[in-house]
């Protein structure tokens, strides 16, 4: 699938060896083509420089991509366009905070930034990206809209079209984990939080329809880091904002049902965002929020059993 772009961003673009600040809010996507996991976007409370700035991760450690862009944004979400392997970015927040939302869609090949020419859809933050391989879409759920009210709809992305599915699902709600299900060919959303509170639901989505499939499992919960384990062949979340505060708890979905994977690993945290890295064969987890205002700038792997700190 080719896409159209709107411009073309000069390439400011250079390899620094160089860590992330300590953040959360960020996206964290894994690159066929850079062969490491990408660090995009994120809140962090040092001054920011304004540059696009995305952090590769790979065994040898952290690195910086320097490459002109969307600029600075946190809440926004990111996938792996599987189709041209290239990262996809939409919405989020700017340095202004509130009076800086954004509705605008980038993608990012390794090296550089391109802004994609779609439909204006509205501002969005909050909200889940994720790349259906069955659908060769990217599909989008849930966030705050530019009203600033909690939104429900269902958006697929193809090519330069934002196309949005008039159907029920899991209904109004952010902070909510969701991710692509290869095996199962199922988007599965967890939790989140809506004008009643915190849930604990789980919702699976097949291309055409939402279908709640659990009303078990973790404790209701915002912010929890959510990844599709490929080694595991099930979903891993970890960690969160519960009603007791901040956990540090593990949990599988397997499809079927919820376990309780491990109580040990990273220290209690919100916000923090995991991905699969192909290259290692473990879930990776960096960072998140520990407490107001303190963030981690860590990095841990999960091998199916235990967390293990990377330093």
């Amino acid at each position: 699938m080719k896409f159209l772009y709107a411009s073309l961003v000069a390439a400011m673009f250079y390899y620094d060896a160089e860590a992330p600040d300590a953040r959360e809010s960020a996206c964290l996507v894994y690159s066929p083509v850079t062969q490491s996991l990408l660090l995009i976007d994120g809140y962090c409370k040092h001054p920011r420089d304004g540059k696009s700035n995305v952090y590769s991760w790979d065994e040898t450690g952290w690195k910086k991509i320097v490459a002109s862009g969307p600029g600075t944004k946190t809440l926004s979400s990111g996938t792996l366009n599987k189709d041209n392997n290239e990262v996809v970015v939409f919405g989020g927040i700017g340095e202004k905070g509130y009076e800086d939302l954004h509705g605008d869609t980038w993608s990012f090949d390794g090296k550089t930034w391109h802004q994609l020419n779609t439909n204006d859809i509205g501002t969005r933050d909050h909200h889940k990206v994720v790349y259906d391989q069955q659908l060769h879409a990217v599909v989008m759920y849930g966030g705050q809209n530019t009203e600033r009210k909690f939104d429900s709809s269902t958006w697929l992305l193809r090519g330069n079209t934002w196309t949005e599915l008039k159907i029920e699902g899991p209904g109004a709600r952010f902070h909510f984990g969701m991710a692509y299900d290869p095996q199962r060919k199922k988007v599965v959303l967890y939790g989140g939080y809506n004008e009643a509170g915190l849930q604990q639901d789980t919702w699976e989505f097949d291309g055409t329809t939402w279908l709640k499939v659990s009303e078990d499992g973790p404790s209701p919960r915002a912010s929890a880091g959510f990844a599709y384990d490929a080694n595991a062949g099930m979903m891993i979340i970890f960690g969160g904002m519960t009603k007791e505060g901040f956990v540090s708890d593990t949990w599988g979905w397997d499809g079927k049902k919820w376990q309780l994977l491990a109580t040990t690993g990273p220290s209690k945290r919100a916000m923090g965002y995991m991905a699969f890295d192909k290259n290692l064969n473990r879930t990776i987890l960096f960072g998140g929020r520990l407490g107001w205002p303190n963030d981690a700038d860590d990095t841990w792997k999960w091998d199916g059993k235990k967390w293990s700190e990377i330093e």
